[in-house]
């Protein structure tokens, strides 16, 4: 897993197996590689968890907060983002 995560620069993992020729060689040549592309893929970008932390405040200027984090209510109704 890891020599795969190091074959990956900075962009998503769609535009990494196209300009990195070890990791579409790898992606080809091993079923199991191409599988967790694949799955990968399709998670990139999505939200991990969501959790709050009390030594986080966030300042909006006039835009609500919604455009800068996404937002959820707690059981008690509080606003976390």
């Amino acid at each position: 897993m890891n020599e795969i995560a190091k074959l990956v620069p900075l962009v998503t993992l769609k535009e990494a197996v196209k300009s990195e020729p070890r990791l579409k060689k790898l992606a080809k040549s091993n079923f199991k590689v191409k599988q967790l592309l694949e799955v990968a893929q399709c998670l990139e970008g999505l939200h991990r968890h969501v959790l709050m932390r009390a030594t986080l405040v966030v300042i909006s200027d006039n835009k609500p907060l919604m455009h800068y984090s996404p937002l959820y209510r707690t059981t008690t109704g509080e606003v976390c983002t």
